[in-house]
């Protein structure tokens, strides 16, 4: 499996054919630097003058090269499915040497940013550093009654959700963290938790939420 870029990234791609392995590099040193610490205007126009390049086209670059790694180091390719994606480019060779050497000494870093993502770097490429879901166990807990009120029948919920978050990278093989976080709820909580979850659910399979999901992938 490799990555398939969409038509509006390839085409902001096309330029660096015209881009020598030196000034390719420059570019994607300042797309690793995007991902991991922010946009530079300072540092994207100062490669542009020492490349005569206009700005914008350097800027377009960078953008879309910062989508490329990114994408391939959250979805983990390792350089074998790497170099698939940058096959189908048709860029040439050189430029794939180039591509190959950043990947293979960023990636790791990358990974870890996509999970311990910052408000500068989420707001980019929607990096989430959400725990995964693992299990769900629960206990009911029955109040039968109390000495003032008579006949009261009152559930309680004692619920253990249980997640995992990466904490090795660069890896085929992550290793994952255990995380237990308990919670206390009554019926109706419970019950109007449910509910939203199941429109949810729902909502998944919309034509609109297909689309969506066929363009992210």
């Amino acid at each position: 499996m490799f990555l398939k870029l969409g038509d509006e990234h390839r085409d902001d791609l096309d330029s660096i054919a015209n881009l020598s392995p030196s000034a390719l590099t420059q570019c994607c040193e300042l797309a690793i630097s995007l991902i991991a610490d922010g946009a530079n205007p300072r540092a994207v126009t100062a490669v542009a003058q020492e490349l005569e390049l206009e700005r914008t086209d350097v800027d377009t670059i960078v953008k879309a090269l910062s989508f490329l790694f990114s994408e391939c180091a959250r979805a983990n390719l390792p350089e074998s499915e790497f170099t698939l994606t940058i096959l189908d480019l048709n860029v040439s060779s050189e430029a794939q040497e180039v591509f190959m050497e950043q990947y293979r000494q960023h990636v790791k870093k990358l990974r870890e940013l996509f999970v311990r993502a910052d408000a500068k770097t989420d707001h980019l490429f929607g990096i989430s550093a959400i725990p995964q879901y693992k299990d769900l166990e629960w206990r009911m807990e029955i109040e039968l009654d109390r000495r003032n009120v008579r006949q009261l029948v009152r559930p309680h919920f004692t619920l253990n959700l249980k997640t995992s978050e990466q904490v090795e990278f660069g890896t085929r093989d992550e290793t994952n963290k255990l995380n237990n976080v308990y919670m206390t709820a009554e019926y109706h909580d419970l019950r109007h938790a449910t509910d939203v979850l199941g429109e949810a659910l729902k909502e998944i399979k919309t034509q609109h939420v297909r689309r969506i999901r066929n363009y992210i992938q």
